[in-house]
């Protein structure tokens, strides 16, 4: 153990019904012992696996012991939640001045926040938020581990639909806790009711099961209403990407290769709308520019095996076999991933017709795996 008291205490844990003991009331109180005055804590906080009252009880706990607390959407299976003993202002032209460091302005860069206002306008619940409703919850405990053996209202969600709507419903912007002298407050407003109308769509796509065109032209719609919002393009552009398979996908085929394409001209190091843009390219039989796409997150990427075999498929479309069969090899090194070089060498083999080769690959394949 340590004496030793900390400005910031990060958590990153799995989903609360498989770390209860990191969600409990006595957790967060242990924390607090090891933070100065002022200092923070910070969970990164899974949105399944237990019911809204489950939660509730989370929030009750982190608040008896962090009453200036804060939720920030990330996205709909993720939030973060924030929370200090002692009041937390955030001072706007502070937070410009930490961003100008480099590291911090490229991480922030990647998924569209590198902007203040963006930064803070996805925070969708407040102290004043909280106070109203989490009035009636149980606090979750070591004695009392409401979270440990509780289970979510609908499995197999990738998130709680019911922790969202009632977290649209509480939903309070960030305003009344800033503090600088540069505040455009009619922007994050409207950055702010921007999330809130997102939110709202993601949660008629999900339910909606047997329509989620409309879902999808809600979130379309939330971003063409208001200020440009990079942050809501990042995540658009990575929830497309799930989707693109779907038959009532086809519809917006181009519309998300438009989006994607916008996002890259605002941000070209959003790498990661690179892979995105590459299959949806794909899809529309747009080969070679799909390659070009898929190529430069791939140097920026080079030791990630999943850019490297899909890498490879864009080789073999182009006819580039070669070049393919040389990549392959080279992924069989990787460390991590390995097998997946052994999978596309054992690929090229089925379309060479070289049964014998096409097994032994495939063999290779499933003892790395």
């Amino acid at each position: 153990s340590t004496e030793k008291k900390y400005d910031i205490v990060s958590v990153n844990a799995i989903a609360p019904r498989f770390s209860p003991t990191l969600y409990t009331k006595e957790f967060f109180e242990m924390s607090r012992e090891r933070m100065r005055d002022k200092g923070v804590m910070a969970i990164w906080l899974p949105t399944y696996s237990v019911s809204k009252d489950a939660y509730r009880s989370i929030f009750r706990s982190f608040a008896d012991v962090f009453p200036s607390l804060f939720l920030f959407y990330v996205n709909h299976s993720h939030y973060l939640l924030i929370g200090s003993a002692k009041p937390i202002d955030f001072d706007l032209d502070a937070i410009r001045e930490g961003l100008k460091e480099p590291s911090v302005a490229q991480s922030l860069k990647e998924v569209g926040l590198d902007d203040p206002i963006d930064l803070l306008s996805t925070i969708f619940m407040t102290p004043r938020g909280f106070e109203s409703w989490l009035k009636d919850a149980e606090a979750n405990t070591d004695q009392n581990p409401i979270a440990e053996f509780d289970l979510e209202e609908q499995p197999g969600m990738p998130f709680n639909p019911d922790l969202m709507n009632d977290s649209i419903k509480h939903f309070s912007n960030v305003t009344r806790y800033m503090s600088g002298n540069t505040i455009d407050f009619t922007v994050l407003q409207q950055k702010s009711n921007q999330l809130r109308r997102w939110m709202s769509a993601e949660l008629d796509f999900f339910i909606n099961v047997d329509n989620p065109s409309r879902g999808m032209n809600r979130m379309i719609q939330a971003l063409r209403t208001g200020p440009q919002n990079h942050f809501l393009l990042a995540l658009l552009a990575s929830f497309g990407q799930t989707e693109i398979d779907r038959p009532y996908f086809r519809n917006f085929d181009e519309k998300y290769r438009d989006v994607l394409l916008h996002v890259l001209g605002k941000n070209p190091q959003f790498v990661h709308a690179h892979y995105y843009l590459a299959s949806i390219l794909t899809k529309l039989n747009q080969v070679e520019t799909a390659y070009k796409h898929r190529n430069i997150i791939f140097q920026a990427r080079s030791d990630d095996w999943m850019y490297a075999f899909s890498l490879g498929l864009d080789l073999l479309n182009l006819n580039q076999v070669e070049e393919a069969r040389k990549l392959y090899t080279e992924l069989t090194r990787f460390s991590v991933g390995g097998e997946w070089g052994h999978f596309g060498l054992g690929l090229m083999a089925l379309d060479d017709k070289n049964q014998n080769e096409a097994r032994k690959q495939f063999q290779k394949a499933l003892e790395l795996n």
